[in-house]
């Protein structure tokens, strides 16, 4: 999921340019990374949450951080 996400937003979100916010410039690959890593935590957090652990009687928010170990 990483892979084809950071596909998609350096072919077609973020393009070869470098993105300026004005008081830095980041190069595109360091944003689509960045794009990449958001998507792929969260959907690997929904899909801990309600495909592998879907049973669990652990309340979201203590759950979450247990998921969010996985991640790292």
């Amino acid at each position: 999921m990483g892979l084809i996400t950071f596909y998609i937003a350096y072919h077609y979100i973020v393009g070869s340019q470098n993105v300026d916010l004005g008081f830095y410039v980041f190069e595109s690959y360091t944003v689509t990374l960045a794009i990449s890593f958001t998507v792929a935590l969260f959907w690997g957090f929904f899909l801990m949450k309600y495909v592998v652990f879907d049973d669990s009687k652990i309340r979201g928010v203590y759950n979450s951080s247990g998921i969010c170990w996985y991640a790292f």
